[in-house]
């Protein structure tokens, strides 16, 4: 799964949202519904115009997180594709106070470009002691 996940990295890095979804739909489907696969996914969706479908997936995170543990970052990733970016920075700063994995690389991560001049982001970066 991992192979495909970074796939559909390189493809939505470069613009092909398509053959992203495609590796991610792979993702969710091996994983058994994996939350960050979901999110992810969730994203490509939303980038790529298909917002129905995008908010389902994160209708169904919300209702997975009813029964287990979902982290922040899976929320913020899914509102992110859908250009909720108040919303997302509520969800990025629960994940910094819950230790989320996922913040560790938040300083170098391209996947935050779209966010990396907003002062929310910056605060996040001072709190976790990262520099931009």
């Amino acid at each position: 799964m991992s192979a495909h996940f970074l796939l559909a990295a390189v493809y939505a890095n470069t613009g092909r949202l398509n053959e992203a979804i495609v590796e991610a739909e792979t993702c969710v489907n091996l994983s058994g519904r994996s939350t960050l696969y979901l999110a992810t996914l969730s994203y490509y969706y939303a980038r790529s115009g298909r917002v129905a479908e995008a908010r389902r997936l994160l209708e169904e995170l919300q209702g997975l997180a009813k029964k287990a543990y979902v982290s922040p970052s899976s929320f913020s990733i899914a509102h992110a594709g859908l250009g909720d970016v108040d919303k997302f920075f509520v969800w990025l700063n629960k994940a910094v106070d819950e230790f989320d994995p996922f913040m560790i690389h938040a300083h170098l991560d391209p996947g935050f470009d779209p966010v990396r001049s907003d002062p929310r982001f910056q605060a996040i970066l001072r709190k976790m002691n990262l520099k931009s």
